[in-house]
């Protein structure tokens, strides 16, 4: 079965691609906490609104370009020429638990404390962007792993005891069923969403 799944896969580029996309995003995301430098509620209220960090080559060292507050008012940061302190890699950092059970601390680069590094930029409160964007793509496909696995269980003890009693508890589960495909996802969304709020 699995073979069959592979050989699949490499006749068609584009599953393929999208299987190789889908295993880097969900390993991105099971590692999140040592991918990021830093912690996803860390805040920095001296540097909201930062740009997206530079990485330069200086000193046969990749390093993270500085970058100077020139008005607060409008968050305009201007970067400083020449200055750029180095990237330290798997380097000891505020502590986490990898997959929610192993406590550590080491995470695969760091910046020296007084330096921010903020690859995708800061937001409102000094949060950093690329951080708070792992962590919270391990919930969304998390998400998505839990409303699958959750369906296919109720689908298969439902299914599996209407089938086995038969009669009429088998004809409701049919006629339940028909319904709930003849009615649209997104008015029911909606709808959803209406009575809950």
């Amino acid at each position: 079965m699995v073979a069959d799944i592979l050989r699949s896969l490499l006749r068609r580029p584009a599953g393929l691609i999208s299987a190789t996309l889908l295993v880097l995003l969900y390993g991105m995301a099971l590692f999140a906490p040592f991918l990021s430098p830093t912690t996803p509620s860390a805040q920095n209220l001296d540097r909201t609104y930062h740009p997206p960090t530079a990485l330069v080559w200086q000193d046969g060292h990749l390093s993270v370009q500085l970058y100077q507050l020139v008005d607060p008012s409008t968050a305009a940061y201007q970067p400083l020429p020449e200055r750029s302190v180095p990237l330290r890699w798997f380097s000891e950092g505020p502590s986490y638990k990898l997959f929610g059970l192993f406590p550590a601390h080491r995470h695969l680069f760091t910046v020296p404390d007084s330096h921010p590094i903020y690859l995708l930029g800061s937001d409102a409160t000094g949060r950093d962007v690329f951080t708070r964007l792992l962590y919270g793509a391990g919930i969304s496909l998390s998400i998505g792993l839990i409303g699958v696995f959750l369906t296919s269980l109720l689908g298969l003890t439902i299914g599996g005891l209407a089938g086995y009693l038969g009669g009429w508890p088998d004809s409701l589960a049919m006629r339940l069923t028909e319904f709930l495909m003849a009615v649209p996802s997104l008015y029911l969304l909606l709808a959803l969403r209406a009575a809950l709020s």
